[in-house]
């Protein structure tokens, strides 16, 4: 087992001699979403990480502003699941923040992070986006609609609260966006 992991990655790098950059590479969940967190609401998954390691650099969200309008978001991690940590932030760490303006709800609203997030193939991490300026577009889950991968990654919803890790954790709750990464191949 552990000499196949050796294999891919070995493979990965020679496939990306010359590129070191990598491959861009992206999975979305819905953009369907009808419902909001206010301004300063968090949403919260899981990501897990498969192959090799991957560099979260670019986010898209479905936020609830007009276009044009600013809006930040805070990007959190914490170890293996956000389940059961919804309503603690000292289980989470800071990882990156990024600033955007809003292509208007019911679109994709793109924005670079201040930081890029590595995350170790094989791992596994719950993720929160807080947002301010503007609110969460996010559907109800329904056992359908919340399990997303490719490849590279898998993302598993989620829950939302109206504040910045509370007063209340709504659930299960489907994120609407884009997580755009570096990786030796996109597959």
């Amino acid at each position: 087992m552990e000499s196949t992991r050796y294999a891919k990655r070995l493979a990965a790098l020679v496939l990306c001699a010359g590129t070191p950059a990598g491959a861009q590479c992206n999975l979305s969940t819905s953009i369907a979403g009808f419902k909001n967190t206010p301004d300063g609401g968090t949403a919260f998954f899981d990501v897990a990480v498969t192959s090799w390691p991957i560099e979260i650099h670019t986010l898209e969200l479905n936020v609830t502003t007009s276009l044009g309008t600013l809006f930040h978001i805070d990007i959190y991690t914490a170890p293996t699941t956000f389940r059961g940590k919804e309503l603690d932030p000292t289980q989470w760490t800071l990882r990156a923040s990024g600033d955007g303006q809003s292509a208007g709800m019911g679109n994709a609203s793109g924005l670079s992070l201040n930081a890029t997030i590595t995350l170790d193939a094989g791992s596994s991490q719950g993720m929160a986006i807080v947002i301010t300026g503007a609110g969460h577009r996010y559907e109800n889950g329904n056992g359908t609609n919340e399990f997303f991968e490719n490849n590279d990654l898998s993302i598993r919803m989620g829950a939302v609260t109206f504040g910045a890790f509370g007063p209340s954790a709504f659930l299960p709750r489907v994120w609407n966006g884009t997580i755009e990464y570096r990786s030796p191949i996109c597959s």
